[in-house]
């Protein structure tokens, strides 16, 4: 845990909210190595870090310079409400590290058309809905629709079920206006 600086007493605080010449610069002097180490620490992971660092330093000084006036000794360290502000800014920026884009060396020449993980999981559901569909068929009328979707002719179905042609054509039919009707409900 972090404690104050040595440098800042109440009194300092006091006299910087009160105006006196000099007293607001020499707080700020007092609370930049806090608020530099809070923020580099913080933010040293993410790419550019070091330079968004040295920007939320800024940013946070600015902020307990404006906000100094409005301070209230509620019996806390002053080091605390700097912490305050400070991880309120750091937040901020690790938020907009996140949503920035990731540089990478090259560009693809071309587009990645493969189905992402989104695609599997819509096509992973949509297969177990039409084999819940399925079992409502009669099994030949099933046998039927899975060997059409397959590619085999009506012809090949029928010499393997010992059907015709024409009857593999109907129970085709059938079985797709079946599922029509189930998906309707």
């Amino acid at each position: 845990m972090y404690g104050a600086p040595v440098g800042i007493c109440p009194g300092m605080v006091q006299q910087a909210q009160a105006g006196e010449p000099g007293a607001v610069e020499d707080l700020l002097a007092e609370v930049e190595p806090l608020v530099a180490h809070y923020c580099r620490t913080r933010l040293g992971g993410f790419s550019g870090g070091r330079e968004s660092a040295d920007d939320v330093i800024q940013e946070s000084l600015l902020a307990v310079y404006n906000a100094l006036p409005r301070y209230v000794d509620r019996g806390a360290p002053f080091a605390a409400w700097v912490y305050g502000i400070c991880s309120r800014k750091v937040a901020d920026a690790q938020r907009g590290a996140m949503r920035a884009p990731t540089p990478v060396a090259e560009l693809p020449e071309t587009i990645d058309t493969a189905p992402g993980p989104e695609d599997h999981l819509l096509n992973n559901s949509a297969i177990d809905q039409l084999r819940d569909l399925l079992q409502h068929l009669p099994e030949r009328t099933r046998t039927v629709l899975m060997m059409r979707a397959e590619g085999i002719s009506a012809e090949s179905t029928g010499d393997r079920l010992g059907l015709s042609a024409g009857s593999v054509r109907v129970a085709y039919h059938r079985g797709l206006n079946r599922l029509r009707q189930l998906v309707a409900r």
